[in-house]
């Protein structure tokens, strides 16, 4: 059995929502380690420990994970069907971060195993404002 080691992984392609997605966990007193990946493929690759990310103690699995939909290359949707596909996997809690309010993307990220549904607010500002769960 692995031993866990806290670590949060953030998808995205966005450098400012990454950045307050990080200021936010900081803020609630999370000190675990958080990595960023731009995108659904550089995600894949993490998972997989491929290049970049094939030193585990540099790049440990995540324990924790938040994802947007709608990116170039490989977008959300491939993450989170990736991560159903592997048993080891489909129990990281995932939680999707993303502006689509689309129906079909709410269900569609549910049915591949997402943890929750959140919609980015439109700015910055917005998601700073938003109250604390």
């Amino acid at each position: 059995m692995k031993t866990p080691h806290p670590t949060i992984l953030v998808i995205g392609d966005k450098a400012t929502i990454q950045r307050m997605i990080q200021d936010g966990f900081r803020t609630i007193g999370v000190t675990d380690p958080i990595h960023y990946v731009n995108g659904g493929r550089e995600a894949i690759a993490y998972m997989m420990g491929e290049g970049k990310f094939s030193d585990r103690r540099l790049y440990a699995y995540p324990t924790f994970i938040t994802t947007d939909l709608k990116m170039p290359g490989a977008d959300g949707f491939s993450v989170l069907e990736h991560l159903k596909n592997n048993p080891e996997w489909a129990v990281i809690p995932t939680v999707v971060l993303t502006a689509s309010q689309d129906l079909d993307d709410i269900k569609k990220a549910y049915m591949l195993g997402a943890s929750s549904y959140h919609v980015k607010p439109s700015s910055p500002e917005a998601l700073r404002q938003r109250p604390r769960i």
